[in-house]
């Protein structure tokens, strides 16, 4: 499934570099959330029927909630559950099992092809499960595109969990700055 370590601090140092590459798809994709939450807003207040998957117009996710009632442990506990615990379990479902068994199906395609059918496949279900709704989808897309694609590179996870991780700290930090 991809849990190969060969030399740890090189793709620690990939995983670093990959999600630096990442950053202008994701400030991309970051514009067509903010576009999408704007249009999901004037269709709500259009008197329209909200939308139950949208999941609010804001793509926030419900651990705000928590967060900005809870103390310095429950803070703790959130970011060692988003940045250690979240990174290592999804990509092992998604980049090694899920992404994996695409390939595998898709293997009689040509390579381009079936890496661009699994990642995508795989990066859609992976942003529709997380709770920020569907303006949370753009961007949580080409998240998991990036750790598909160096998971690919790699074979390995190492790289895609330290980008996982990265994202994961940077937004919850943004999110105890913003709280404090």
């Amino acid at each position: 499934i991809g849990l190969k370590l060969g030399n740890p601090f090189k793709e620690i140092v990939v995983g670093i570099l990959a999600y630096t590459a990442l950053l202008p798809f994701l400030l991309c994709s970051a514009v067509i959330s903010v576009i999408l939450a704007a249009l999901l807003t004037m269709m709500q207040s259009a008197n329209q029927p909200a939308n139950e998957f949208a999941g609010g117009t804001q793509g926030g996710h419900p651990i705000q909630e928590e967060i900005a009632a809870g103390d310095i442990t429950t803070w703790l506990i959130v970011f060692v559950t988003a940045c250690i615990a979240a990174p290592i379990i999804e990509e092992t479902m998604f980049r090694g099992v899920f992404y994996r068994h695409l390939r595998d199906a898709t293997n009689r395609w040509r390579s381009i092809p079936s890496i661009a059918f699994a990642a995508l496949v795989n990066s859609l279900i992976f942003a529709a499960i997380h709770p920020q709704g569907i303006v949370g989808i753009p961007l949580l897309t080409t998240l998991a595109v990036g750790f598909s694609l160096t998971r690919q590179w790699r074979s390995s996870l190492i790289a895609p969990m330290v980008m996982h991780a990265m994202n994961n700290g940077l937004v919850t930090c943004i999110l105890f700055i913003m709280l404090l």
